[in-house]
């Protein structure tokens, strides 16, 4: 039977975390209506090992996508690997190392959405947790107490921590409009997901804590970016083309709201140049990217 919405979940070397993440999963009271789309980009630890005993014996449909190199490491994009499993009319996704706290989570995002036809996602306050799961005290998308929309306009101006992913369900048809360049080598994608389900009427904001961001992991992409110079100026340069390719195909309506992140991320890029030692970081960010037509 065609399930009703589709988990993107996507796993690297998270043996610390993947227990944790895949209970939460499976605690879902609309567990009958969701399949799992598991992309593993090979790990080298035992998560694969763990999170396969963890779905031994449940009634979950669980299609995999065990890659046998490691893609991002070699800038191969996966996402319409993963989008041609998909059958969900809507998309849930969800990083290894973060796990969801509700297990009404799908269900009442499902219904939000259902309810407002003319919004294409749907987000939660996400609680900041440390490395063991404890809770910090902080939040991410902490929009106040209220249901609201949140106008296309902020979702894009709040940058790539606006939203937690792992918060997000999201119609699957946006991506079956979006340009040909979103299926390709991306910075980041949390960022352009975002702001894709956003375009068409805003997204819909609960202010429930479904879903928790865990800090202080070094493989994160947050864990890679702090104190990593290098890596943190390629970052920006990247992100850069990607804001700008997004202002030139994207409604033109926010082209004002993509200038103000170009300026931002042109400030922040800037700033790491200050420093006459890390000039040559940015020669380098700069002599390797690809910038759009």
């Amino acid at each position: 039977m065609k399930k009703k919405i589709s988990l993107l979940l996507i796993t690297y070397n998270h043996e610390a975390f993947i227990q944790q993440c895949i209970s939460s999963i499976l605690r879902q009271s609309s567990l009958h209506e969701l399949e799992i789309i598991w992309h593993d980009d090979r790990s080298t630890d035992r998560t694969i090992e763990l999170g396969e005993a963890m779905l031994a014996g449940k009634e979950v449909q669980v299609k995999r996508l065990f890659r046998p190199f490691n893609r991002v490491q070699r800038r191969v994009p996966f996402l319409l690997d993963m989008l041609e499993q998909v059958e969900g009319e809507y998309l849930a996704l969800l990083e290894g190392d973060d796990f969801w706290m509700d297990d009404n989570k799908l269900m009442l995002q499902m219904m939000g959405l259902d309810k407002h036809r003319d919004m294409d996602l749907c987000f939660a306050r996400a609680p900041i947790v440390d490395l063991d799961g404890n809770h910090t005290n902080t939040f991410m998308s902490a929009l106040g107490d209220k249901a609201r929309r949140v106008e296309a306009s902020e979702v894009i101006r709040g940058d790539g921590g606006f939203i937690h992913t792992g918060s997000i369900v999201m119609r699957t048809n946006v991506f079956d409009k979006a340009p040909r360049w979103v299926f390709e080598h991306q910075p980041v994608g949390d960022y352009m997901y975002q702001v894709l389900g956003a375009l068409r009427g805003g997204a819909l904001y609960l202010p429930f804590d479904f879903s928790c961001w865990r800090s202080q992991n070094p493989q994160s992409f947050t864990g890679k970016y702090d104190g990593n110079i290098e890596f943190n100026m390629r970052f920006e340069a990247e992100f850069l083309g990607l804001l700008r390719r997004m202002q030139m195909t994207l409604d033109q309506r926010f082209a004002a709201d993509f200038d103000h992140m170009i300026f931002n991320h042109l400030v922040i890029l800037l700033r790491k140049v200050v420093p006459g030692a890390h000039y040559e970081h940015l020669v380098k960010a700069a002599a390797n990217l690809n910038y759009p037509d």
